[in-house]
C-alpha cells in the first residue's frame, strides 16, 4: 500500500509464496510502499544485507529474482494499460475473470480481500465499485461479500474487452 496521511492506495497483491519489495532490497533504497496482510498467512523476513549477499553469490537465486521481477513488471504495465484503456466495470470484469483460473464456463471465485480494498486497487471509490458490481450482475456475476458466482467467464472476458 502507498499513500500520504490517511489516504492509502492498493498498489499490488502479492500472491502466496511470492516476494515483494525486491527492488528496494536489491538496490538498497527506501521502500516506496508498505504492506498489509489481507488473508491469513505467514511471512518470511530476510535481512536485506543477507539477501543481497545471497543474490550476488547465487546464479539460481538471481535468475529466480529476475523472473519474479519480470512478472511483476508485466503486471504493473498491465495495470497501467487497463487504467488508461478500460472503464472501472471493465477492470473489475477482467480481474474477476483472472480469478477464474482459465475457465470459460461457470465459475465460483473468492475475492482476495474485502470489496473496499479491491475497489482501491482498481482505482475506484467504493460507491463506483458497487455500481460496477451491479452492472456486472446484468451479465451473470452474483454473490455477496467475497464469494462470487460467474455464469460465463467467456462473457465476462468479452465485457472486459469492450465486446
Amino acid at each position: 500500500m502507498a499513500g500520504e496521511g490517511t489516504q492509502q492506495q492498493v498498489i499490488e497483491f502479492a500472491p502466496a509464496g511470492e516476494p515483494f519489495i525486491l527492488a528496494a532490497v536489491i538496490l538498497d533504497k527506501p521502500f516506496l510502499m508498505t504492506a498489509q496482510v489481507v488473508q491469513a498467512g505467514m511471512l518470511l523476513m530476510i535481512l536485506a544485507a543477507d539477501f543481497r549477499r545471497c543474490y550476488a553469490q547465487s546464479i539460481d537465486l538471481s535468475q529466480a529474482i529476475n523472473e519474479s521481477a519480470s512478472v511483476q513488471w508485466r503486471a504493473l504495465v498491465g495495470q497501467i494499460k487497463s487504467l488508461k484503456m478500460q472503464t472501472g466495470p471493465q477492470r473489475l470484469a477482467a480481474f474477476l475473470a483472472s480469478l477464474a483460473d482459465g475457465k470459460s464456463g461457470e465459475a465460483t471465485v473468492e475475492l482476495p480481500c474485502e470489496r473496499q480494498v479491491l475497489a482501491t486497487w482498481l482505482c475506484m471509490v467504493p460507491a463506483t465499485a458497487s455500481r460496477a458490481f451491479k452492472e456486472l450482475s446484468l451479465i451473470g456475476v452474483e454473490g455477496r461479500r467475497q464469494s462470487l458466482q460467474i455464469r460465463s467467464v467467456h462473457s465476462l472476458l468479452d465485457y472486459a474487452k469492450g465486446l
